[in-house]
């Protein structure tokens, strides 16, 4: 289990629950399959990934840290694209600062 799974399934759990957002994990990298290797998602890919339900489509990508860690230059470079795109995107040290980052884009578009 990764240093990152206890901030990433509860966060999931407690973004899901508050009806703002619909998110799942997203793994990324290579696994070996057979006699051969499968790409997953690319480097740099959210560790949750999902969407907003309040209408606007927007795509939502949470990278999951441990404390003391930041984002690779991939993840940061995904985020900033996400952004770009008019996504919702954030670096979560925590259960409560994933949810955080779903509130404060709800709260944006309500505004």
């Amino acid at each position: 289990m990764s240093e990152t799974s206890a901030i990433v399934t509860p966060s999931i759990a407690a973004i899901n629950a508050t009806g703002l957002a619909f998110v799942f994990r997203c793994q990324a990298g290579l696994v070996k399959v057979r006699r051969a290797w499968m790409h997953l998602s690319p480097a740099g890919s959210p560790d949750v990934i999902g969407w907003m339900l309040d209408g606007s489509c927007r795509f939502v990508g949470i990278e999951a840290k441990v404390e003391g860690k930041k984002p690779s230059p991939e993840q940061e470079a995904t985020r900033l694209r996400i952004l770009a795109a008019g996504g919702v995107a954030g670096v979560a040290f925590s259960v409560t600062e994933a949810v955080d980052i779903i509130r404060a884009a709800a709260r944006k578009e309500a505004a």
